[in-house]
């Protein structure tokens, strides 16, 4: 990118003639040579000139515009030819690219078309509410539009007398003197009219008659685009008015990738191409160079990778074909093709292959390694290794790799492998696989037989994933195909966005993908979770990175949580019950490849090392640490232990909620999957680690009160979330009151904040992690957690429905002081009370009137 500046203080208007730029600077015209930028030859104008083109039929001659428009063939401008006379300040000429026409815009509210065959001109009406600042021919010579200050595009027939077809609001109004021209461009084709005045491209359909307005938010900007320009019939260009110059690759208005991106550091003001060039002028008078050559490259390298490919094909179909020496120049020849550089970060980052080395080689490498074990690829020996952490559930064995699988992943029950198929070619210029994309499942245990499913000729696969019962593929498609483990399709899913991984875990199939193209150098990625057995999406997020970096790794634990690590080595959980990601680990110089009994399973590693099968790894687990902040070390220490035994409280309600029915389904039979559900925590364990938790957090209020009253009873506030753990606060204050009465002040103080908490619960219905007893089946009591998250009740009510339901809950009236049933820390015991009472119970009052207020249910 090179700048030249032309004219301190601004141009008016510029074009390229002959060699040089030719520019109109009020009354003085200038002649530039394009490589010293010396002005060559400067001319008086008679009448000051605010806008000059060049007749695209003939370059030798060029037209400008002040009050009149006149031609001239020279830069002495001796001789002349006169077109017409306005009156008004020309704000415009554009010729059409046959040199037939010329739209002139003035100060005026017409747009004028003059034409060459007869030497008439004819106005445009209706015309705007302001100026025309702007005009764009149809290369198929059937319309021509006008922008004006009022904001709006007119589209007449490009007629002896033009009348209006359409009127559209593209923009607000702009002033004739600002940076807004609202350039717009018309696609070779004639197909369709591209329009700024927005962040988002702008399009009208014209094919046949011209529709209504529609938008392109694949386009966009982070100000109003100001010029919109064709370079080619896939390549479009657009300007903001922040400087901001995109080139973006057009294949349809919804598939569009941006390609370049610079910035010229001011508005621009006029756009001109020539050859392989494109020349912008901006407001403060500086002409900016851009070359897209290295975008028609990267076309051309497409280009070669289909011609190889079809070669390919033509040598499989014909044996006698065998001139690879041609096929292996194309390719080292679309190797050194220049790239454009962009920043790593603003790129959209490649797909991820969880457990994967995806740096290809000759020599043995992971294709996957996860918590259950490893896949080894030995390309020389067309062998794939198959190793498990735990020798006890299956031996080491080897399975031959004819079909050269390059993509794979596997659980307890089996793994699924795939060749990528007839769009890869490896760094030779052959074709990876037999050509067919080919997907293979194989069950380590069991009568089940391996299957082999085929794709059509045109799909590849790019990503694998398995679960319980079924196994999947996404395709180069865009489509991904679920399979039971009879090899029958059983879903069929599309989400028209860019991939970047998959992974399954149970019934849960999990796909992050782009949301769109990364915004200020930050991926903007998404997650979303299709269940297979209930067919449809049941969760849906934000995948959280660090700043300026990319997912790195990403699947589910043991335990069925996902976690995901960056490029920055920040590994993150993500609480569904909270709908958010929690940080649990930050270090850069571990590899992520599972998680197990809550602890993060990793391999250390140096920041430029490769892992290989080769090397000895070291293998460390490390337990998630949540991290808070905070001025002292022991209060650091508590709320650090209460955020972990919350997630795993709050992860193991989830399993049970979800995954409950596998635990109980694989009771009594022989389920290597039982692997999965075997360490759920039962009602027991959940109600042991439920009171742990409030215990810490007694322990961490307490600790606050000796720090400060205020920050006690701000924690009381905000992190006591249900009846049982305000009423054990406010009990261990009032055993500690005496004759003390600031502290008798603050348990007032807390019992308000009770009532006022228990009432925006009541009121709110928020959740809180109350468990109630199990339901009686009618075969096999005490069948599962039926419901693992209650809301809080006022005491009164509860006893109502103990009643009606004969079901005893489990929450703080029924727990007695009776020891021989159950013996928890419970600071209340000498308090002579029989049962946990919540301090506003309603007492029995007067009646009033004919109505008597007995017992009041809600408060």
């Amino acid at each position: 990118m090179k700048s030249y500046v032309l004219h301190e203080g601004g141009l008016s208007d510029f074009d390229i003639y002959e060699d040089g730029f030719i520019s109109v600077r009020q009354d003085k015209l200038l002649f530039y040579d394009k490589d010293s930028l010396k002005v060559i030859q400067e001319t008086q104008l008679d009448n000051p000139a605010f806008s000059i083109c060049v007749n695209p039929n003939n370059t030798k001659v060029f037209t400008t515009g002040g009050r009149q428009i006149d031609n001239f063939s020279e830069i002495s401008m001796t001789t002349s030819q006169y077109i017409m006379y306005v009156g008004e300040k020309i704000l415009d000429i554009k010729y059409h690219k046959n040199g037939n026409f010329l739209g002139i815009a003035a100060e005026e509210d017409t747009l004028n078309i003059w034409r060459s065959s007869n030497q008439r001109v004819s106005k445009c009406r209706p015309g705007h509410e302001g100026f025309v600042i702007g005009s764009q021919f149809d290369p198929l010579e059937r319309y021509v539009a006008s922008a004006g200050c009022d904001g709006f595009v007119n589209l007449y027939q490009l007629s002896e007398t033009p009348h209006l077809l359409k009127k559209l609001q593209i923009s607000k109004y702009c002033s004739p003197d600002g940076p807004q021209r609202l350039k717009m461009a018309w696609h070779p084709s004639g197909e369709y009219l591209c329009l700024p005045g927005k962040p988002n491209l702008q399009y009208v359909m014209t094919e046949d008659d011209p529709q209504d307005l529609e938008t392109c938010f694949q386009v966009n900007h982070d100000t109003d685009i100001c010029i919109v320009e064709w370079l080619n019939d896939y390549l479009i260009l657009t300007c903001s008015l922040d400087g901001v110059v995109k080139i973006w690759h057009f294949k349809s208005f919804v598939d569009i990738s941006i390609y370049q991106k610079y910035s010229i550091g001011a508005s621009p003001l006029q756009v001109r191409l020539q050859d392989k060039n494109i020349y912008i002028l901006d407001i403060k008078g500086r002409v900016t160079q851009l070359q897209w050559e290295e975008i028609i490259e990267r076309h051309k390298e497409k280009a070669l990778m289909d011609l190889v490919n079809k070669r390919v094909k033509k040598q499989q179909q014909s044996p006698k074909y065998s001139n690879y020496e041609e096929i292996e120049d194309q390719v080292q020849i679309q190797q050194e093709i220049h790239q454009p550089e962009l920043k790593e970060s603003e790129i959209m980052q490649d797909m991820v292959r969880a457990g994967e080395i995806q740096e290809q080689s000759d020599q043995r490498r992971y294709m996957s390694f996860n918590h259950v074990g490893t896949i080894v690829q030995c390309p020389k020996t067309e062998i794939l290794e198959f190793e498990f952490f735990d020798t006890n559930f299956y031996k080491k064995f080897k399975l031959q790799n004819p079909k050269h699988f390059t993509i794979g992943t596997m659980n307890y029950k089996g793994c699924v492998l795939a060749s990528r198929g007839p769009n890869d070619i490896n760094k030779y210029g052959y074709q990876e696989g037999s050509g067919i994309s080919t997907l293979f499942y194989y069950q380590f245990g069991g009568d089940s037989d391996s299957l082999e499913i085929e794709m059509p000729n045109d799909e590849g696969i790019d990503l694998v994933a398995i679960g319980g019962e079924w196994f999947a593929a996404l395709t180069d498609q865009g489509t991904i195909k679920v399979f039971g483990f009879d090899g029958m399709e059983q879903a069929t899913l599309q989400i028209n966005r860019p991939f970047v991984a998959m992974t399954g875990f149970e019934q849960f199939l999990l796909m992050v993908y782009h949301d769109s193209e990364p915004l200020f150098e930050n991926q903007i990625l998404k997650m979303r979770i299709y269940d297979v057995d209930r067919l449809k999406f049941t969760h849906e997020a934000d995948v959280s990175l660090s700043l300026h970096k990319k997912l790195n790794w990403i699947g589910f634990s043991e335990e069925g949580m996902v976690l995901s690590q960056d490029s920055a080595g920040c590994v993150r959980i993500y609480i569904f019950e909270e709908e958010r990601w929690q940080e649990v680990l930050n270090e850069k110089k571990l590899w992520v490849y599972g998680m197990s009994d809550y602890q993060i399973q990793a391999i250390k590693q140096d920041e430029d090392q490769q892992i290989t099968p080769n090397q000895k790894l070291t293998f460390i687990s490390v337990k998630m640490e949540v991290y808070k902040l905070s001025s002292q070390a022991e209060l650091f220490e508590l709320d650090s232990k209460i955020a972990e035994r919350k997630i795993i409280f709050q992860h193991e309600v989830y399993r049970w909620k979800y995954f409950g029915h596998h635990y109980h389904a694989r009771q009594g039979v022989d389920d290597v999957l039982a692997r999965y559900t075997r360490n759920m925590l039962s009602e027991d364990q959940l109600f042991s680690l439920q009171e742990e938790i409030r215990l810490f957090k007694i322990e961490l209020f307490t600790e606050l009160m000796k720090v400060s009253i205020e920050r006690g009873i701000e924690y009381f506030k905000n992190s006591l979330t249900n009846d049982i753990e305000m009423v054990m606060a406010i009990k261990l204050l009032e055993s500690r009151q005496g004759q003390n009465k600031e502290i008798q002040t603050v348990v007032q103080k807390l019992k308000i904040l009770q009532r006022q908490r228990m009432i925006r619960i009541n009121y709110l219905k928020e959740p809180t992690l109350v468990l109630t007893q199990r339901p009686i089946s009618p075969k096999n009591k005490g069948f599962g957690l039926a419901k693992t998250i209650q809301y809080s009740e006022p005491p009164q009510e509860v006893q109502q429905k103990k009643q009606k339901q004969q079901i005893q809950p489990i929450t703080h009236q029924s727990i007695k002081k009776d020891t021989q049933n159950e013996d928890i820390n419970n600071p209340f015991q000498n308090s002579g009370q029989k049962e946990f009472q919540s301090i506003f119970d309603i007492k029995k009052r007067a009646e009033y009137g004919s109505q008597s207020i007995n017992n009041k249910k809600k408060l």
